[in-house]
């Protein structure tokens, strides 16, 4: 009996993950260009307002990884609520049970509070994200 998980199955999630990381990625440097270079673009790229670029450029990529990884840890935990409510309709033993509430409890207990990612709208979300 193999334990663990299989590396072509490992290797096949890494590889949507990183599909889905590009997204992300594309996402906040789309949000940084529309929302804070464009604009310093359009108004001549004072010199005054650099230092205010340069630092949005700087804290993007920390608050993005914070943000995804807050929305990846709510959305597993929902996933696994999900999957459980679903398999707790077929019969199981009891160790099996166990495991799956363990394994709800270990993703409930690394999520943060949904207040903590509340979505904001859409006029202030790239200031108030980088931080300008």
């Amino acid at each position: 009996m193999q334990r663990g998980v299989p590396l072509s199955a490992a290797l096949s999630v890494v590889e949507t993950v990183q599909r889905s990381t590009e997204y992300v990625a594309r996402a906040f440097v789309k949000l940084f260009l529309d929302e804070v270079y464009k604009p310093f673009d359009a108004a001549g790229a004072p010199a005054e307002r650099l230092p205010d670029v340069i630092e949005a450029v700087e804290r993007l990529r920390p608050i993005a990884s914070q943000v995804l990884l807050a929305v990846f840890q709510q959305t597993m935990s929902a996933e696994s609520r999900r999957r459980s409510a679903k398999s707790s309709s077929a019969p199981r033993s009891a160790a099996s049970a166990r495991e799956s509430a363990s394994a709800e409890a270990d993703c409930r207990s690394a999520s943060p509070p949904a207040a903590a990612i509340k979505p904001q709208r859409a006029g202030g979300a790239a200031k108030s994200l980088l931080g300008v």
